[in-house]
């Protein structure tokens, strides 16, 4: 197999991994292995990574099965925060967040009524560091956008915000050169979609 397919298999299974143990709340080594039909050494030597990024933590000992009590494996919700972003036509909403989506800190930033499409990228860069500023506390690991309107979401690009009639802005580009982390832009109807499948997964599971 070639180094790329390699690490793009790596990931790939990293990712399941990742969302099984976020989706469980709790689960061990064993279970995922039978619910990912990955192999015992594959999801432990991706659970040690995980743990050594401090993405997961170990938690109590679950209920044997007969042998030796598994230790539980969960999310570290609160190790890192992401910085969320709701564009609206008259201002830009901010949110510090950790990873079970308990808000720390919240900013808006009116927008000024004609702004062109190198104006809004600096508004919108000025106010993340701003709330960046405000929690220098905290670890963030990413950047989500959401915008109204037509986005090319693979290259995070905002191809027409009609709310604010602006084309063609690369926010993606823009934010990880301006913050060196991870972004993500999505159509707003699509953004809330994919949270409500998201927290909507967590209270199933938890039930």
């Amino acid at each position: 197999m070639q180094r790329g397919s390699f690490q793009w298999m790596k990931s790939l299974n990293k990712s399941m991994i990742l969302n099984k143990i976020r989706t469980s709340g709790s689960i061990s080594r064993a279970q995922i292995a039978k619910e990912t039909q990955l192999t015992p050494p594959t999801v432990g030597s991706i659970v040690k990574e995980l743990i050594e990024q401090e993405l997961i933590k170990e938690s109590k000992l679950g209920v044997s099965q007969g042998g030796r009590k598994p230790t539980m494996l969960e999310v570290n919700t609160s190790g890192f925060h992401i910085i969320g972003i709701d564009v609206g036509p008259v201002d830009i909403r901010l949110i510090a967040s950790d990873l079970a989506g308990d808000i720390r800190d919240e900013l808006t930033i009116t927008l000024p009524e004609k702004l062109d499409e190198e104006q809004f990228l600096h508004v919108l860069i000025h106010a993340i560091g701003d709330l960046q500023r405000r929690n220098q506390a905290l670890r963030f690991i990413g950047i989500g956008v959401a915008m109204h309107g037509i986005v090319e979401a693979r290259d995070g690009v905002s191809l027409f915000a009609p709310n604010l009639q602006l084309r063609n802005m690369p926010i993606k580009k823009r934010l990880e050169e301006a913050f060196s982390l991870d972004v993500r832009v999505e159509n707003d109807a699509k953004a809330l979609a994919l949270g409500e499948a998201w927290f909507q997964d967590q209270v199933a599971h938890a039930a």
